[in-house]
């Protein structure tokens, strides 16, 4: 059983699951992005900025560009994860830096995309971390 509270624009602020073993789980999600030095390069009230998770003890990041596209994530293990776009908005460029110690499987830590003339996605290459545990090679799909 869970709620979901909801703001009066309609936005998900809460969802909450009740669990008669481990109690209520709250999940907030935080609306207000501002312009900081080094992080979003907006002002708005409408994208999601932060997760917080149950317990308070982590929580999730996001940043975006002036046009309201997602530049950074961090998780809750303190992975960041950056993107980047081409002038017409399409994803180009999806890169991970793994905090130190985490558990997250860390194979592949970048994914590139490029696109043909007519704007569809032409290839997509995920890269290996030249330490990856996995001996196999980068690979780069085509459409």
């Amino acid at each position: 059983m869970f709620n979901i509270g909801n703001e009066a624009s309609g936005v998900v602020e809460t969802v909450t699951v009740h669990d008669a073993s481990t109690g209520n789980q709250t999940t907030e999600y935080v609306y207000a992005v501002e312009n900081v030095a080094g992080e979003s390069r907006l002002y708005s009230d409408d994208l999601l900025h932060e997760i917080e998770f149950p317990g308070g003890a982590t929580a999730a990041y996001l940043e975006y560009n002036c046009q309201g596209e997602r530049i950074k994530a961090v998780d809750q293990n303190g992975n960041a994860q950056a993107f980047t776009y081409d002038q017409s908005g399409r994803s180009t460029n999806d890169l991970v830096t793994f905090a130190n110690g985490t558990a997250t499987d860390q194979t592949i830590d970048e994914i590139v995309t490029a696109y043909d003339v007519r704007c569809r996605a032409f290839t997509v290459t995920d890269w290996l971390r030249p330490d990856a545990p996995d001996p196999h090679e980068n690979g780069t799909f085509g459409f």
